[in-house]
């Protein structure tokens, strides 16, 4: 994995940047709430600015429908307090009308200029091939006027977004500093990763788990899985166990039941690497926290709301003599206080042990927050977590892919030096994209083709050969001879010289 890195830019003064970061934050009420992935951003808009760098902040937050798909205006002032930099905002529907390309080619160095929600654009998030990205409308209106992408946001590399996989295929790209601290954090955990290896998936989202624990178990990256949460509750179906009605419900609201096949394989494949709980936390009459064990937990009319104590001190007594940690989600409801305990002991077991430790998601951040446990007990919190949990499985993340690819274009000089516009790097592109589908496409024709000329040549052959040249006539009358498949008898027959050899 070779990436170009802002230490590859020593002269970045004058220089217009285009900058990638992920500022999607939570809401109360009309108020943002930027947590550690805002502030790590900030810390590199302040880097360029510093350096004279005319910065172009790309950004996006929440989904089209969703109550926290707003503009960005909130998001420039935070930005502006955490740098101390006045940054300039355009608010713009288009993102990338005339007025805000005005406000881009009139930037002075060490300015910056946060332009509008990019997902304000449908093509933003459409599923299309890097190639045809590089021609939308965001790319095909900014690249010309940029110098330098540099892309901060690992957290949106899984993604195969516009403003992710477009920019690098037309312009010298960079990973900015947060995206490389990810990175070789990451990296430590899948390929360098010291045993006993211990992973705890909790949280809600099983499918994502549910590969990381195929490719860790099948690489034998991993000597043990603590399982809770939605993932550890689908395991105790998957094993033959009963769980409460209303918490089956809520799996099968969700559509996780549709994994019990799957987990069943890989439970019976791997059964002694898997660790499941066998007491839980559902609230009592009184409100207050009420411990079932497994056998008698299908009796509770009150769904699972958190892994029970003996549970949490034999998965923290198996933390304790890891030597490298992974945790995504945390093991129960932390927010509400009924259910925070079995989630804060996890966290603090995390916390003590001397294994490398890698906190992953969004969730386990906000956990760590409530709790008040200090992020510097940790090798490293990650800000990511699709993206961290994929590249933990082994997947090739789109945005990295297309830094790779950039970095082997431009190689590791300056790019402003080619003048990068779009076009040229489109050509060649979309003169290597079309043979790929013609070839694609020219298959099923080739079969077709192949068909007629089985039947056709016989007569219109005989017709033609025989009238125009003299050669061809025998080969057509070797045909007639042998009329099934002439070319196959052949080549059976020239087969004998090598039982001779034998």
């Amino acid at each position: 994995m070779t990436l170009n890195t802002l230490d590859n830019y020593k002269t970045l003064r004058g220089k217009t940047v285009l900058l990638r970061i992920d500022l999607n934050s939570a809401f109360e009420g009309k108020k943002i709430v930027a947590g550690p992935r805002f502030d790590e951003h900030a810390k590199t808009v302040a880097l360029l600015a510093k350096q004279g760098a005319k910065v172009v902040i790309l950004a996006h937050q929440g989904r089209k429908g969703d109550d926290d798909f707003t503009s960005l205006k909130k998001h420039a002032e935070a930005l502006c307090k955490l740098t101390n930099i006045k940054v300039g905002y355009s608010a713009d529907a288009e993102v990338v009308s005339e007025k805000t390309l005005a406000l881009v080619r009139g930037l002075k160095p060490g300015q910056v200029l946060l332009l509008d929600n990019l997902r304000y654009l449908d093509e933003e998030t459409m599923a299309h091939p890097p190639y045809e990205h590089s021609q939308g409308k965001l790319v095909s209106a900014l690249a010309p006027l940029a110098d330098l992408y540099v892309n901060d946001a690992f957290s949106m590399c899984h993604r195969a977004h516009e403003s992710i996989v477009g920019f690098p295929e037309v312009l010298a790209s960079a990973a900015g500093p947060t995206l490389e601290h990810e990175i070789e954090a990451a990296r430590k955990a899948r390929e360098q990763a010291a045993h006993p290896c211990v992973y705890v998936l909790g949280g809600n989202k099983p499918k994502e788990a549910i590969g990381l624990m195929r490719h860790a178990l099948k690489k034998v990256i991993v000597d043990k899985i603590l399982l809770a949460g939605v993932i550890g509750e689908l395991c105790m179906i998957a094993r033959g166990n009963e769980v409460p009605a209303p918490t089956r419900q809520a799996l099968k609201d969700a559509g996780h039941l549709e994994y019990l096949l799957e987990l069943r394989d890989l439970i019976h494949k791997y059964h002694e690497f898997l660790e499941t709980p066998f007491d839980f936390i559902v609230e009592g009459e009184d409100g207050e926290p009420q411990v079932i064990m497994l056998t008698k937990i299908h009796d509770s009319e009150k769904p699972i709301g958190d892994i029970g104590p003996k549970t949490a001190t034999k998965f923290s007594k198996i933390i304790m003599r890891a030597k490298t940690v992974y945790m995504k989600g945390p093991p129960g409801r932390y927010e509400q206080k009924v259910f925070e305990k079995g989630t804060k002991t996890i966290l603090e077991a995390v916390a003590k042990t001397t294994a490398y430790t890698l906190v992953g998601g969004g969730h386990s951040s906000s956990a760590l927050k409530k709790e008040h446990i200090a992020l510097n007990r940790f090798s490293y919190v990650s800000l990511s977590g699709g993206a961290l949990q994929e590249f933990l499985a082994g997947k090739d993340l789109p945005g990295i892919t297309a830094l790779e690819r950039s970095e082997k274009r431009f190689g590791a000089t300056f790019g402003f030096h080619a003048a990068p516009k779009p076009k040229p790097v489109v050509e060649k592109h979309a003169h290597k994209t079309p043979a790929v589908e013609e070839i694609a496409a020219e298959e099923p024709e080739e079969k077709k083709a192949e068909k007629p000329a089985a039947k056709q040549p016989v007569k219109n052959k005989a017709k033609k050969t025989l009238v125009e040249k003299k050669a061809k006539p025998k080969a057509v009358k070797k045909a007639k001879k042998t009329k099934p498949q002439p070319a196959k008898s052949k080549p059976k027959k020239a087969a004998k010289p090598k039982k001779k050899r034998k």
